[in-house]
């Protein structure tokens, strides 16, 4: 969705996504069709999700990757208890372990788009994304 909370048109999808493989780009839509399906616009979701994410524990240094992980147990409870308040049991566990697949979906998606950004001409990619992806800028 945009900033203005409407759907993202298909011309600027395939505009960002252009040089990507098409495979990569199907998969991105059925993952977000999915997602969106499962949280619709509980916002409390929405972020607890983004916090199980945020402190994946795979991610943090070696230092701090058993702090990572007990923080993300704790969303992670939060999560389940929260969806076990508001549906009967059985939904709540089917939607809980819905989630918890579509992050890793998620996980393998964003390593199969950072491995095609990897493919795509630096130009027509935007700076940010060549920042965080560790692309190399075009040298001119």
């Amino acid at each position: 969705m945009s900033e203005e909370g409407e759907e993202v048109p298909v011309h600027v999808l395939n505009a960002v996504f252009g040089q990507v493989d098409h495979s990569v780009q199907e998969e991105y839509i059925n993952l977000i069709a999915v997602i969106k399906q499962l949280l619709g616009p509980n916002t409390v979701i929405i972020a607890l999700v983004l916090c199980i994410v945020l402190f994946t524990p795979e991610y943090s240094s070696d230092g701090y990757r058993s702090l990572a992980s007990s923080i993300q147990d704790k969303y992670m409870k939060l999560l389940k208890h929260h969806l076990e308040a508001h549906h009967d049991w059985d939904k709540a566990f089917g939607i809980y372990s819905k989630l918890l697949t579509s992050i890793c979906r998620m996980k393998d998606y964003t390593s199969k788009h950072s491995k095609s950004l990897h493919q795509c001409d630096p130009s027509q990619v935007e700076p940010l994304l060549l920042e965080v992806f560790n692309i190399p800028p075009i040298s001119r």
